[in-house]
């Protein structure tokens, strides 16, 4: 969380910002968790361990893609980098941005856990299903970490493409004036994906790989469109 673009369009932890670096730390979190799943010895347990990974698996080509193709038209794989050209780079390659930006959202909403890729009655089957066998101290450390989570990615979208608000300068109004737009801009962000996720229908798991590959689809017409520089 250090590491992101928040208040300023300059990550405060420079070298944990590179993009590569943080996209790696989530997979090993994530490998941390499903592997906790599995280690209960629990049916259940790891059954949502091995649809995290399953997940993780569909789910983190289309975040590196689209951000890749956002470093390639900044020409850095730093978060504060990228964050601090994206504010004057729209008119580079808009559709190539803008088609990065919907498939890094989609991978967000998947990541956050929203239906149809969660479900609240079948939560031990599928994204929380590693934590079957957890109760008292350690489950309440999990939950947080696991809402920190969606905030980190939500943020994560914010700062690299839509640093709209973020202070240019540590100058205190500056400051003062991102301070008040970045609580704005995550509940806007968990506003939208609230009313999308209450207009899914349940699906069945083993239909998540069909719906993610429009995810990567996305991404990978806007690498298409940046190598055409559109």
């Amino acid at each position: 969380a250090m590491a992101l673009p928040a208040l300023t369009r300059h990550s405060p932890a420079g070298p944990l910002a590179d993009l590569i670096t943080f996209v790696y730390l989530f997979g090993l979190a994530r490998f941390f968790f499903a592997l906790s799943g599995v280690d209960s010895g629990s049916s259940f347990a790891g059954i949502g361990a091995g649809r995290e990974l399953t997940l993780g698996i569909l789910v983190e080509p289309t975040m590196m893609l689209s951000l890749l193709v956002v470093a390639l038209i900044e020409g850095s794989t730093n978060l504060g980098a990228i964050a601090s050209g994206m504010s004057g780079s729209y008119l580079q390659s808009p559709a190539a941005i803008g088609l990065a930006l919907a498939a890094f959202a989609f991978a967000v909403f998947i990541e956050m856990g929203k239906l149809p890729f969660d479900l609240a009655e079948a939560e031990q089957e599928l994204q929380e299903g590693p934590l079957t066998e957890y109760s008292g101290p350690s489950l309440a450390l999990l939950k947080l970490g696991l809402a920190l989570k969606k905030v980190v990615l939500a943020q994560f979208m914010l700062g690299v493409f839509l640093p709209l608000g973020a202070a240019d300068s540590l100058a205190p109004a500056a400051l003062l004036a991102a301070a008040a737009w970045l609580p704005l801009k995550l509940l806007a962000v968990f506003l939208i994906a609230s009313v999308i996720e209450n207009s899914m229908a349940r699906g069945r798991f083993l239909l998540t790989a069909r719906v993610t590959w429009v995810g990567f689809g996305l991404a990978a017409l806007s690498f298409a469109f940046y190598l055409t520089g559109l």
